[in-house]
């Protein structure tokens, strides 16, 4: 279509220039050569110009077609009630915000299978083709079958049909098992509606990936809430080697489960906790946050309580939260979390199942509002903590897992830089600089995860 632009454009020119040539001929002869060729000439100009029209037109209907049916698919999982219900509503929401606007008219039809696993959403445009309507004036034709009112003949519109399947795949995640570990910012300056937004967004992210079939696929999501410190609850001796009422002479001052950045050797790994190796402790009667870590799980009420609970204070330790993101999913800490939570190994992320798709796929979700500026639980140079941030995505990703960052109303460009340098790759830094925005980043990496994908 685009070569056929660029003939369209060609014959203008020439034509252009030829015509002041030919205006001035007395000849009778160059007069009605033309008057013949005029014709040709700014027909095929015209239809050089619809034809483009309707190819960009056929563009942005497959890209609104392809995220609505995908939407329509995220709707079917999370909703086993109403489910075409709610898939087509969903469909419905994101191809009207994101269909072409340069038409006469653009609808879309949703159809499933019998089991709601597989949605494919067909889309129909008309396009106004003007230079083409010049030729109902010399031959008389209808308008198509389902043309708009303002189509009044076969040559002044075009008819543009487009369609996009989206399967779910048996459990929801297109034959892997799952695994993410996710980290939410929930420092001072999340208080507000900006937690409020944060926590129906992860909530979101739950109700997505966590699906109700376990039976052939597994999917488990861990939590990381960090502040200053991150509060590893009931694994704080096992990860410390330390007492929550370390002094006998004090029975009653209990130490509140904290932790602070490690460093050395073990600052940028995902070694586990043990002799030479265990994770520095902050004593301290209060931690920032309150909310302790999940390990891994399927269990929605506990993953979504958690995230109910969240309350922001302190500062940001955001290398600390990373490193925890890390360890949470990191096969090397199995025995920690216990055999419920335990990560899977690396290896089954380069072992295929019979389908074709990897055995398994990991994932660390990271978001945070603003600089990294704390780290071992004292205010911290932003350059310093962000290096150290980098540095364990990177341990992460040569791992093998999948790493996503989301910033939250960034104020500056050294927050984004550091967050698109952890992520896999720039397409998976999200920069929401809205509410709106926050919820649309985690809903797009939910579908993005839950591998809702298209089949044609």
């Amino acid at each position: 279509m685009a070569s056929l632009h660029w003939t369209g454009s060609t014959l203008w020119r020439r034509a252009r220039s030829a015509f002041p040539a030919f205006a001035a001929c007395d000849s009778g002869n160059i007069a009605m050569m033309f008057a013949v060729l005029s014709v040709p000439l700014i027909s095929a100009v015209g239809i050089a110009v619809d034809l483009s029209r309707a190819y960009r037109v056929s563009s942005l209907t497959q890209n609104a077609l392809d995220s609505a049916v995908l939407a329509a698919g995220r709707a079917g999982q999370t909703n086993s009630t109403n489910t075409f219900s709610a898939a087509q509503t969903a469909a419905t929401n994101f191809y009207n915000a994101s269909k072409p606007a340069d038409v006469l008219s653009s609808s879309i039809a949703l159809a499933s299978d019998s089991t709601n696993t597989n949605f494919t959403l067909t889309a129909t445009s008309w396009v106004s083709t003007p230079f083409l309507g010049i030729l109902s004036r010399m031959f008389t034709s209808s308008a198509p079958a389902g043309a708009p009112s303002s189509c009044s003949s076969a040559y002044s519109c075009l008819k543009i049909s487009r369609s996009a399947t989206a399967s779910i795949g048996a459990g929801g995640n297109g034959g892997s098992n799952v695994e993410v570990s996710l980290m939410l910012d929930v420092t001072g300056s999340m208080a507000g509606s900006r937690l409020t937004t944060l926590k129906s967004a992860a909530a979101d992210l739950v109700d997505t990936i966590i699906w109700t079939d376990q039976s052939k696929y597994t999917s488990r999501m861990a939590i990381v809430p960090f502040a200053e410190h991150v509060n590893v609850g009931s694994y704080f001796t096992a990860v410390t080697n330390q007492s929550l009422t370390p002094y006998w002479w004090n029975p009653w001052y209990t130490v509140a489960p904290c932790v602070k950045d490690r460093k050395g050797s073990n600052a940028y790994t995902d070694t586990a906790p043990g002799s030479g190796s265990w994770i520095p402790d902050y004593e301290t009667t209060d931690c920032r946050p309150a909310a302790s870590i999940v390990p891994l799980t399927s269990n929605k009420t506990t993953l979504k309580s958690t995230i109910t609970s969240l309350v922001a204070n302190g500062g940001t330790a955001g290398a600390l939260g990373t490193q925890w993101a890390w360890y949470m999913i990191s096969p090397k800490w199995a025995t920690i979390w216990g055999t419920a939570s335990a990560p899977s190994p690396y290896a089954d992320l380069t072992t295929l199942n019979s389908n074709g798709a990897p055995k398994l796929k990991k994932f660390a979700v990271l978001m945070t509002d603003g600089d990294y500026n704390f780290m071992s639980a004292e205010p911290t140079s932003t350059s310093t903590v962000n290096s150290a941030a980098v540095s364990i995505c990177s341990g992460m990703k040569t791992a093998g897992i999948t790493v996503y960052t989301v910033g939250f109303e960034l104020t500056n460009n050294t927050a984004k830089t550091m967050l698109t340098s952890c992520a896999s790759s720039s397409d998976k830094f999200y920069d929401a600089s809205s509410e709106a925005a926050l919820i649309a980043a985690f809903r797009d990496i939910a579908l993005k995860i839950s591998s809702l994908r298209l089949t044609n």
